[in-house]
């Protein structure tokens, strides 16, 4: 039983590693302007959320500072200046208080937002992937619990064995 107590909190550990790695691989992957870490917690269970997360706090609104920059931006992104002037009429911007870096931060900021949602379907496999480690992880627990629930005195080698199996092919999904 101890051998199988071992197992387990070693697969717990494994599987913690993994989520871990998964979230940094992903946040590696992912080319953006927004700082993913500050804002992708454990607390996140989707991509919905995240991107909730992010947009209310600002993160998605990216200013580009100075006359050239903006321009370079727009002569590059919107020459036409048709998409950065209907978000800046999305926004309530009047044409008297509008300025090149407006309209740049603002078609940026537009574009972020766009690459990131291209950026939904990784989310998402990483969402269902660490479901499915918490999953087993409490399934672990749950296993940890009934061991320590048997009676000593009693023969629990075919409980175990069952335990054993169910531990296994747990195991196995992660080699």
């Amino acid at each position: 039983m101890k051998t199988l107590l071992n197992k387990i909190e070693n697969l717990k550990s494994h599987l913690a590693d993994l989520k871990e790695t998964k979230k940094s691989d992903l946040i590696k992957d992912i080319k953006t302007e927004v700082d993913l870490p500050y804002y992708f917690d454990d607390d996140i269970t989707s991509f919905d959320e995240l991107r909730d997360k992010i947009s209310d706090n600002g993160g998605f609104d990216i200013e580009i500072i100075y006359y050239y920059r903006a321009m370079e931006y727009l002569m590059e992104n919107d020459s036409s200046l048709q998409e950065s002037l209907s978000l800046a009429a999305e926004y309530g911007y009047t044409p008297d208080k509008l300025n090149s870096e407006i309209l740049a931060s603002l078609l940026v900021s537009q574009n972020e937002r766009s690459e990131f949602d291209n950026n939904e379907k990784d989310f998402d496999d990483y969402f269902e992937t660490v479901e499915e480690i918490n999953n087993h992880t409490e399934r672990l627990d749950e296993i940890v619990e009934e061991l320590e629930c048997l009676n000593e005195e009693e023969d629990n080698s075919e409980i175990i064995q069952e335990l054993t199996e169910e531990v296994e092919e747990i195991e196995s999904e992660y080699e």
